[in-house]
């Protein structure tokens, strides 16, 4: 083995080396694109006692945001065929003495309800000093079991794409 051939040979191993290297930066470099990637809104939901609405469940939905860009909360619909959505507010027809709504008139109910709300960015100061990213709503429902019934219309508000 003269001088030529050892010479071939780290040759080899080097370029061996540098292939793992680069397969290792790539692989590196595409877990972090995916980590750095925007998260979506999260919806929770929570069912609330109602006694007064016969066959309607009342939820308690909170959309929270977790990324540093505002968001704006377009529509809220329910996945399955049948299934029907009434904003809290729009379902009660009259106020008591004291302000409070009372009444129940289903007749708004559809498929879709339309929220425009827009949620601050994750970090936010608000008036109150304290931060808030998410925002609560009370809808009266048929037919809505968990929130993966519900498909949540959303977009940022500086106009990148979801």
């Amino acid at each position: 083995m003269d001088k030529s051939d050892l010479a071939i040979g780290i040759a080899l191993v080097s370029a061996c080396f540098t292939g793992g290297s680069l397969f290792y930066t790539r692989i590196l470099a595409r877990n972090d694109s995916r980590r750095m990637r925007r998260k979506p809104l999260s919806l929770e939901m929570d069912f609330v006692t109602d006694g007064e609405t016969q066959g309607w469940d009342c939820l308690y939905l909170i959309v929270r945001n977790v990324e540093p860009t505002s968001a704006r909360v377009l529509s809220l619909r329910a996945k399955r065929k049948g299934s029907q959505l009434l904003l809290a507010d729009d379902a009660r027809t009259e106020t008591d003495a004291f302000g409070t709504p009372i009444g129940f008139d289903p007749t708004k109910a559809a498929q879709t309800v339309i929220l425009n709300r827009k949620i601050p960015p994750f970090g936010h100061m608000i008036e109150n000093g304290t931060r808030q990213a998410e925002f609560q709503i009370y809808i009266y429902s048929k037919g809505i079991s968990s929130a993966e019934d519900l498909k949540l219309g959303w977009e940022w508000s500086d106009g990148t794409k979801i």
